[in-house]
């Protein structure tokens, strides 16, 4: 949701679902395109969910599409309708053929999460009945003018409905299973690895921590800062431990950190005088890193940070380091008769205190020098200016 701008929300771990879908009760028991009102507060009613509830989720029609033989009838019949609005959707769908062709729910910004589902239904732009339903003159049509009005009244209590629609009927016991991903049974039953406001590392076992939100970044980027500020490949224990403090992080706060060269990969040129010339590293790894990366050219060759799982958030990083398997200098500095050896020791053994180091560490290099006032901007997505 946060990567088209939407809210967060605090996702409780745990829940076991059922591990096959059925068709009957999607019908009997999901709201329907062609519901009425009253059918659609009394669905949601039997779920414990309010009417305000009710019209913050259907706000999730901000994005998405929807079949032709969901909004036919709509477009062709009813008079509830914007005539611009309908014969551009006519276009796609006529009255007889075409039933799979889709067209967006939201035909402003299809692609963001935001209030113009709620303006939409307020010009008779909704394209299902059951959207245009909440603004109709019923009882529903104020909390449809608020969040047209007010987006982050919107988004808050979209995030409030989501946290009470988790809570209906859970399983429990040995029912069904802890899912991996949330669309899609798992193969086994493994722990759940979720964000509590990102699904972040989900696909990789990583663990999670809570975003704050709002946080202000520049527009551009400094070359010149980035030499200077942040670490580099081939400094030493004390030069990454001094980076890391000027920061306001302290030296485990660094070697958890580090713990993301888990994942990801390196150039030939950041570790080919490593691979050559430390006598630190392991022969074997050594030569095996050779393979692809010699001693002129190649610079852009890349090599898996971690050779043991390159695709899974673990801590098999601490594991390469104790056996002088790390790739990068500044990698292998963390375990060199230093005074953080303790601590990669410490989370080569013990994952979870690692998982759960390395979460308190990103919340803490979150607060580091946001940008305030009109400064910079607030990005939908965190890798890329809006």
């Amino acid at each position: 949701m946060w990567q088209v701008g939407g809210p967060s929300w605090a996702v409780k771990l745990g829940r076991r679902d059922s591990t096959t879908a059925s068709p009957a009760l999607a019908i009997t028991e999901l709201p329907a395109f062609s519901d009425d009102l009253g059918r659609l507060i009394s669905r949601f009613q039997q779920k414990g969910l309010t009417a305000r509830d009710m019209v913050a989720l259907s706000g999730s029609h901000s994005l998405g599409q929807a079949q032709c033989f969901t909004f036919r009838d709509r477009i062709h019949s009813d008079n509830n309708i914007d005539a611009g609005f309908a014969s551009t959707r006519k276009r796609r769908c006529p009255l007889v053929g075409s039933d799979s062709t889709l067209a967006p729910l939201d035909l402003v910004t299809p692609n963001s999460f935001d209030n113009n589902y709620f303006k939409n239904l307020m010009q008779k732009k909704g394209l299902l009945q059951s959207d245009q339903e909440l603004f109709s003159g019923g009882s529903t049509d104020s909390i449809v003018s608020e969040y047209s009005r007010n987006p982050a009244k919107f988004s808050s209590d979209f995030a409030s409905a989501m946290i009470k629609m988790g809570d209906i009927s859970p399983l429990t016991g040995s029912a069904g299973q802890i899912r991996r991903i949330c669309s899609a049974h798992a193969k086994q039953n493994s722990p759940l690895h979720f964000t509590t406001s990102r699904v972040l590392k989900q696909k990789v076992g990583g663990p999670s921590w809570a975003v704050k939100l709002g946080r202000r970044d520049s527009t551009t980027a400094s070359p010149a800062l980035a030499i200077t500020e942040l670490p580099a490949f081939f400094d030493d224990l004390g030069k990454l431990i001094s980076r890391f403090q000027k920061k306001g992080l302290t030296a485990r706060d660094m070697v958890a950190l580090s713990g993301s060269h888990t994942l990801g990969q390196a150039q030939c040129f950041t570790f080919r005088d490593r691979i050559y010339n430390a006598s630190n590293i392991d022969a074997g790894f050594a030569s095996t890193r050779k393979r692809r990366c010699p001693r002129t050219g190649g610079q852009a060759n890349l090599a898996p940070l971690d050779l043991v799982t390159p695709n899974s958030f673990d801590n098999n990083y601490f594991k390469n380091l104790m056996r002088k398997k790390g790739l990068l200098q500044s990698d292998q500095v963390l375990f060199n008769g230093g005074s953080t050896d303790s601590i990669v020791s410490e989370y080569s053994r013990n994952p979870a205190k690692f998982s759960s180091d390395f979460a308190s560490a990103m919340i803490k290099m979150g607060d580091i020098r946001p940008l305030t006032g009109s400064a910079g901007q607030i990005r939908r997505i965190c890798s890329a200016v809006n």
